[in-house]
């Protein structure tokens, strides 16, 4: 399971991760370069002026539902950015509710990708990697949980 890529999102439980997913020949997501088989999502961002025609584009380009997202790629090519559209219902929860907050993470290293490196992975790299990523720690810095906040919104819900 995983979050495909939104133009719209309506519900707390949406949430818009740019990553590319690749599933090994029984179907199952992958991060092992000798496994990779079938591209399932690629939504990253792309570069401002990426085109489909131009360098390793038929490597590069989106898959999944990016594909057909015209404010993320157009005929002239990329944006380099993207929108989403927030629609939240007014309910008995949310009534009382005066903004809404958008952050943008950035995070380098994925829980599911070292979880997949733990799992596959064996020999002196992989130890290493699991006693790097475990004995650092990243709490109260500008990384906390691995996470780097890049940009953040609010909106009043009157706008």
């Amino acid at each position: 399971m995983f979050q495909p890529h939104y133009e719209v999102i309506t519900d707390e439980g949406q949430v818009q991760i740019y990553e590319e997913l690749i599933a090994d020949s029984q179907g199952k997501i992958t991060t092992s370069f000798v496994g990779l088989d079938q591209v399932l999502k690629n939504n990253r961002l792309l570069p401002k002026g990426w085109r489909a025609d131009g360098p390793y584009g038929e490597f590069t380009r989106p898959h999944g539902d990016a594909e057909r997202d015209p404010e993320y790629i157009n005929r002239s090519g990329a944006t380099g950015a993207d929108l989403i559209i927030y629609r939240i219902p007014l309910n008995e929860r949310t009534r009382a509710a005066v903004s809404v907050q958008v952050t943008l993470n950035y995070q380098a290293i994925p829980p599911s990708y070292l979880k997949d490196r733990f799992t596959i992975g064996k020999g002196p790299e992989t130890q290493r990697l699991a006693y790097l990523t475990s004995h650092l720690n990243v709490e109260k810095t500008p990384i906390d949980s691995w996470k780097l906040p890049i940009a953040s919104t609010t909106r009043r819900l009157a706008e």
